[in-house]
């Protein structure tokens, strides 16, 4: 039964993480076992979107896993030895673990020499290229790493004589972003530097972005060395000089000591790889000669024993064929066997290696000291002879010249066989990238403009196999806090191209990543599989098993964020759905019971406009009325001023019949006085007194009678002002009534109004 490793990593995207996959994945289906790469983040990382991903290495179990690979340098650069312990610990309860990246005294570890390859690339820059002010872009405080490459750039300035300044190292992180912090932090404080070194090539592609845009002339006022010597480093503007570590090799060295300590086998416990400083362009050096002299040295540093075997035994074999060519004059054995050889690479980066073999090549022909072994008939009668004759000699430089110049060509030849082969393979890399890309686009805006469950999987179903996933399955975990794990799990979805498979919603153990029913078959075998969490706005949601040999890392990272964001737009929609679906009910139900209420306001505000205008009539009535009466209170005012005159006259005739009287008295003396004379005065003084009695008595039953009158009057009048004064609140009273009921008929209109308008709303389509 295949034996089935885990590796254990934080991205698949960058290409040190990517060269150590491809490695492992590479070893893992040459030995015959299965691969699954938990793709996690960076444990201890700042950004909680990136924390979440980190719940995917807590389900790392021997359920599954018969041995585990931790690329531990990336994985934990941003913890202290206890934090990666700590974490190794708990992979090693589990099943057994190897470290790769930083060297563990308690665990097997495979590593590379970083201290010579950066000593190494800051001595290169002072002795070859006269650098005094070095500035350093170093990793986290907590990479081991980190601490060792910056260790090495201190022993380097020492052994020069040259202080180590504070004010020259920035601390970064190893990504690209650091590199152009540590330009704005230089450039900032106005630090003079003429070089700068960094820690990883991605911050030194940050550094040569940052100071071209500033202006900076790169290499002529500042060089630039990167560490790692991943593939752009031979693609970037200018060519990065940078320290090579076999990250390929060693990815396929942690598969094979992985499997001999799952099987007890003898291993070493801890390697130690060598590191190669490699110049290009940044640094000031070109690829001339010094570069083919510095990497023909280091050669043998850099290979396995059975590798430079193999290397020495393919370069004879080269010699022995280029020698015969050349002896018969125009022979091809040379560039046929070249070129055979060459066409069976697949990887850029191994290119190199043939550049330096026609470099030794040329030094194993025509150096001088080993020209005297060469077959050339002048050289070998010499050599007989002992004699220098002139024509000999002639002979002798135009033989070496010939020889010279035949050797230069044929491996000028196979120059240009290596040139054609980069070429190829960077435009074969380049469409293939264009391919992939393309495709990652299309099948991700397909994923991202589902809206509904089914569709998406019938996308996924569709379209997954065009890069060649055969299956997938998306699961979800049943507690979705970062700061929990999730015992349990549910499947989402399953697929296969070979088989279709129902589906259950019952949960099972988070631990085992997939039901057994839908575990790779044994007739997949070796198969590689990729675990990648999905999560959203920083809550984890679940992760993505996808079985698939692709080696394209980003299909597998962009998929399971669109797949992550598609799941939570569904489920958006669906609850839209549902809210608008209940909304609608509300609806119906509300206006079953607005309807009725409506139809009792509209009956109310008609009745209310009937008793408005009836108000109103009542209104006018009393207005009629009050006019009336105040014209009837003038009349009357009118008549008992006339009343009050005539009493007044009737005041004035008391007064005339008291004078009569007066004056009767008088005639009545003065007749009595004038004795028969007087007697007519006194019958005239008789008379006048009966008539002023008889005046003063129906002046007093005049008068009697108008006070009689004016009384009634007075009391009319009185009571003619108080029904005034009534009718007058009654206006008022109707007109206030009229107000209000004509308020309440428009509240009651605006209600029904609104009402309409609420039913309107609520009807609406969400």
């Amino acid at each position: 039964m295949a034996k089935t490793i885990g590796l254990i990593i934080d991205q698949l995207v960058y290409e040190y993480q990517a060269e150590m996959w491809h490695g492992v994945c590479d070893m893992a289906q040459k030995l015959g076992c299965n691969l699954i790469s938990y793709v996690g983040s960076t444990i201890d990382f700042a950004d909680n979107d990136l924390m979440s991903q980190n719940k995917i290495y807590e389900y790392i179990s021997n359920k599954r896993l018969d041995g585990a690979i931790v690329l531990i340098s990336s994985v934990s650069s941003h913890v202290n030895k206890a934090g990666k312990l700590d974490f190794m610990h708990k992979i090693a309860e589990k099943c057994p673990v190897i470290s790769v990246g930083d060297l563990l005294e308690e665990y097997p570890s495979i590593g590379v020499d970083n201290h010579n390859g950066m000593f190494d690339s800051v001595n290169h820059l002072i002795t070859k290229h006269g650098k005094r002010k070095i500035a350093f872009v170093g990793g986290p405080k907590n990479s081991d790493e980190a601490a060792t490459r910056l260790g090495a750039y201190k022993a380097a300035l020492k052994a020069n004589n040259i202080a180590f300044d504070e004010k020259l190292y920035f601390e970064g992180s190893f990504i690209f972003s650091s590199g152009v912090e540590a330009i704005n932090a230089f450039t900032g404080a106005k630090t003079e530097f003429d070089a700068v070194v960094a820690a990883s090539d991605w911050m030194a592609f940050g550094v040569i972005q940052q100071l071209l845009q500033l202006g900076f002339k790169i290499p002529e006022q500042i060089a630039i060395t990167g560490f790692d010597n991943v593939e752009s480093a031979y693609v970037s503007t200018p060519p990065l000089s940078s320290v090579k570590q076999p990250v390929y090799e060693m990815g396929q060295k942690a598969v094979r000591t992985i499997l001999d300590m799952i099987d007890k086998r003898p291993y070493e416990k801890k390697i130690i790889y060598p590191t190669e400083f490699i110049v290009r362009d940044s640094c000031g050096c070109l690829m001339t000669k010094t570069e083919a002299e510095n990497e023909a040295v280091q050669t043998e540093k850099t290979v396995s024993n059975d590798t430079l075997k193999s290397h020495e035994k393919m370069k004879s074999s080269m010699i022995e064929k280029l020698k015969q060519d050349i002896e018969q004059g125009d022979g091809h054995d040379f560039l046929h066997y070249f070129n055979s050889i060459v066409d069976k690479v697949t990887r850029t980066e191994d290119i190199s290696e043939y550049q330096k073999l026609i470099f030794e090549i040329r030094e194993s022909l025509i150096r001088p000291e080993l020209l005297i072994n060469q077959k050339i008939a002048p050289i070998e009668q010499i050599h007989k002879h002992r004699i220098f004759k002139q024509d000999t000699v002639e002979k002798l430089i135009k033989a070496v010249s010939e020889y010279t110049y035949a050797v230069d060509d044929y491996l000028h030849r196979a120059r240009l066989i290596i040139s054609r082969k980069a070429e190829q393979l960077q435009f074969v890399k380049y469409l293939d990238a264009n391919n992939k890309s393309a495709q990652i686009i299309t099948i991700g805006q397909n994923i991202l403009t589902t809206y509904n469950r089914n569709y998406l999987f019938s996308v996924i179903k569709r379209d997954f196999p065009k890069v060649d996933i055969p299956s997938c399955a998306i699961v979800q975990y049943s507690k979705q806090q970062a700061e929990d794990n999730s015992e349990y799990s549910k499947m989402l979805y399953y697929y296969n191209k070979d088989k279709d498979q129902n589906i259950s919603t019952e949960p099972f153990k988070t631990e085992i990543l997939i039901p057994d029913q839908f575990w790779p078959d044994k007739s997949h075998s070796p198969w590689i599989a990729n675990v990648v969490p999905i999560s959203y706005q920083g809550t984890p949601v679940g992760f993505v098993f996808y079985e698939s040999k692709n080696r394209f890392g980003l299909i597998f990272e962009a998929f399971s964020s669109e797949i992550s964001s598609a799941l939570k737009g569904i489920q958006i929609y669906e609850d839209h759905e549902k809210v608008s679906n209940s909304i609608q009910d509300r609806s119906r139900r509300i206006n079953e019971l607005v309807a009725p209420m409506l139809e009792s306001i509209l009956q109310v505000s008609n009745i209310s406009g009937d008793e408005i205008q009836a108000i109103r009539n009542l209104s006018d009535m009393t207005a009629t009325g009050l006019s009336q009466l105040k014209s009837a209170n003038d009349i009357i005012g009118k008549a008992s001023s006339s009343i009050n005159q005539m009493l007044g006259m009737i005041d004035l005739i008391e007064d005339v019949s008291a004078n009569i009287n007066i004056l009767a008295l008088n005639a009545s003396i003065e007749s009595a006085r004038a004795g028969t004379y007087g007697l007519g005065f006194q019958v005239i003084a008789e008379e006048i007194k009966q008539l002023s009695d008889t005046t003063a008595s129906n002046t007093k039953n005049i008068s009697e009678v108008l006070k009689s009158v004016v009384s009634n009057i007075e009391e009319s009048s009185s009571a003619s002002q108080e029904n005034f004064k009534v009718f007058t609140k009654v206006k008022d009273h109707v007109a206030q009534v009229t107000n209000l009921l004509t308020n309440v008929t428009n509240k009651m209109n605006e209600l029904s109004s609104a009402s309409n308008d609420i039913l309107t709303e609520i009807e609406r389509k969400i």
